[in-house]
């Protein structure tokens, strides 16, 4: 074993001394440089004037926005007249809804036929269990539900070809009777009002 020396036993705490010294030094610097960055996160280089002048534009903003849906209460009277109108009257594919046991190809939207009170929308297409089956729905509507006796203001009704020669097309529509096609070849004619093929 070696003698220690005063002067290496000195040399030895002087050391370690600015070792423990310089770790503190770094912690402390760690440690207030994580409260300057935490303290800085949440200013912004706005003077306080400025903060100010953007509250308030906020605030301005804020009430001259909707305030929500109002919620119709009660005492709310049911409206007088609400009539069913169509955009486009007539044959078309743009609205054209499967059902849960029918496919449709088209349909024809139809105003009110003379004094009758009531509006149609004619589906054409195949029963989805058997695409030879041809159909043809027929949703009858209240020209004015509002005004209408509500038992009777929607009645929806299926009718199927009498023949199995694919799904059904409408062509054509005159009043109340439209004329149609199928993807066998047949072709027919179909009053909606009285539900008869004709």
């Amino acid at each position: 074993m070696s003698p220690t020396t005063p002067t290496s036993r000195r040399s030895n705490r002087v050391r370690n001394l600015v070792i423990a010294l310089l770790v503190v030094v770094v912690a402390s610097l760690a440690v207030t440089g994580t409260i300057l960055a935490a303290s800085n996160a949440g200013s912004s280089s706005l003077t306080k004037a400025q903060r100010l002048a953007q509250v308030a534009t906020q605030q301005a903003v804020a009430a001259h926005q909707p305030h929500g849906a109002k919620i119709v209460g009660a005492n709310t009277p049911d409206p007088t007249s609400c009539p069913v109108t169509f955009s486009q009257p007539g044959i078309s594919t743009l609205f054209n809804p499967d059902f849960p046991t029918e496919h449709t190809i088209n349909v024809a939207a139809v105003p009110q036929i003379g004094s009758a009170p009531y509006v149609y929308l004619v589906f054409a297409g195949w029963q989805t269990s058997n695409a030879q089956q041809g159909m043809i729905i027929v949703e009858r509507e209240a020209t004015d539900p509002c005004k209408s006796d509500p038992s009777s203001a929607n009645v929806i009704t299926t009718f199927l070809t009498p023949y199995q020669r694919g799904g059904v097309t409408l062509t054509t529509l005159n009043g109340a009777v439209v004329s149609f096609t199928t993807n066998g070849g047949a072709s027919g004619r179909f009053n909606f009002v009285t539900g008869q093929f004709v």
